[in-house]
């Protein structure tokens, strides 16, 4: 079988499911095609061994139109020379209702994949344009997309009024990561028949505890996340000072870039933390694994920005992994990467000092903590292993097409 994964940007500190996706398919005998708008250095990547040992680089297809305008005019007059192909741009045209070469060289650019069973979108932006390409008949194959979260939100009123017939017509099947995202897109008009729930999987071998004795005190909480409104950061400082108000020495990291950095650290000046809160940066995955493996709690801060929640909350699951309980707001996707009251706690979105009390909890029982921490890990392995999550995507691109 032909697959085509189509995204953004290759390769990227984060995204790491996408890289994870992709081997699952080469390892079952798939041929692998990787189509991306951007391709970036090897420096950018937080997976670099699994790239090269699959040499995922070398899988990569972009369209790379000519440069210059008497070059482009040549291939223009040499494309068009094929009838067949004209008779699509001249259609192309008209259903789009610009003229516009580029058109030409994606008609030229996708014949390439005629024969491709399946191209697995992921990220809704990066849909175009196949379902131009299936509607020409340049493309046969089947088309699945997989949303994220910040793309089901809204994404109707971004499009013209008959996007979602074109969707209907010619996707062949939607995933989501939890079931928070396929409510938000069932509210939006989708047909849930077409949507299931593949939840992200978390690789347990890579992520395992080593055998690091942990101090007991100060307590170490870990959150994980870009620095914007969504991720909640600002609530996990206010756990800060509401622990050590109760005499509860605490230590709290916080891994992520963004732009309310300064926002946050002037914060924890102004709440008298700073000394016991550490902006971390962004981190790669190796780095990333071993601060869990220091760390003794997960502080999952993720919050309503106005707009949207966590669609999921991988570093949920990472952290359970490695044996970390979670402390989690009671947001978006959250609750399908744990369970409450035997691997972390989910408490009242933006109560503060619930999240507080359950932390102390951890903190100061340990027997309780012992539990969750192994019925954390538990969890991970036996609910939402990586293997289990891939083995779903390799069913769903076998289904058969739609009528």
């Amino acid at each position: 079988m032909k697959v085509v994964f189509k995204f953004h940007a290759f390769p990227t500190v984060s995204e790491t499911f996408i890289t994870w996706n992709i081997v699952a398919a080469i390892g079952a005998g798939y041929d692998v095609n990787l189509l991306v708008n951007q391709v970036n250095s090897m420096g950018q990547a937080s997976q670099q061994d699994l790239i090269e040992q699959h040499g995922l680089m070398s899988r990569i297809v972009r369209l790379n139109p000519p440069k210059g305008l008497f070059p482009r005019i040549k291939r223009f007059l040499e494309l068009i020379s094929n009838g067949r192909r004209l008779g699509r741009y001249v259609r192309y045209t008209m259903l789009s209702g610009r003229l516009s070469v580029a058109n030409l060289y994606w008609l030229h650019f996708y014949e390439q994949f005629e024969q491709t069973e399946v191209f697995h979108v992921h990220f809704e932006p990066n849909l175009y344009p196949l379902l131009m390409m299936k509607r020409l008949g340049v493309i046969t194959g089947r088309i699945l997309l997989t949303f994220h979260g910040y793309d089901a939100h809204a994404v109707l009123e971004q499009k013209r009024p008959n996007y979602l017939i074109n969707f209907k017509q010619y996707v062949d099947g939607v995933s989501v990561n939890s079931r928070y995202l396929k409510e938000v897109l069932i509210a939006q008009g989708f047909e849930e028949t077409m949507i299931q729930v593949i939840p992200m999987g978390v690789e347990t071998n890579y992520f395992r505890p080593s055998m690091t004795t942990k101090s007991k005190r100060p307590f170490k909480l870990l959150s994980v996340g870009r620095l914007i409104p969504l991720k909640g950061h600002a609530y996990g400082l206010q756990v800060v000072r509401t622990l050590l108000d109760r005499g509860l020495a605490v230590e709290y990291s916080i891994v992520g870039a963004g732009r309310a950095l300064n926002e946050l650290k002037d914060q924890a000046q102004k709440l008298g933390v700073q000394r016991q809160v550490h902006f971390l940066g962004s981190r790669t995955q190796d780095e990333i694994r071993e601060l869990l493996n220091q760390q003794h709690l997960l502080l999952m801060t993720s919050v309503f920005d106005g707009e949207r929640r966590e669609a999921f909350g991988i570093v949920s699951l990472e952290a359970q992994s490695m044996s970390l309980p979670v402390v989690a707001f009671d947001s978006g996707g959250v609750p399908d990467t744990m369970q409450d009251g035997h691997t972390g706690f989910l408490v009242p979105e933006f109560d503060v000092g619930a999240m507080a009390d359950k932390v102390q909890l951890l903190a100061t029982d340990p027997d309780l903590y012992e539990k969750f921490s192994h019925n954390a890990r538990s969890f991970a392995v036996e609910a939402l292993d990586l293997e289990s999550t891939n083995a779903a995507y390799l069913a769903w691109y076998q289904t058969e097409n739609k009528d």
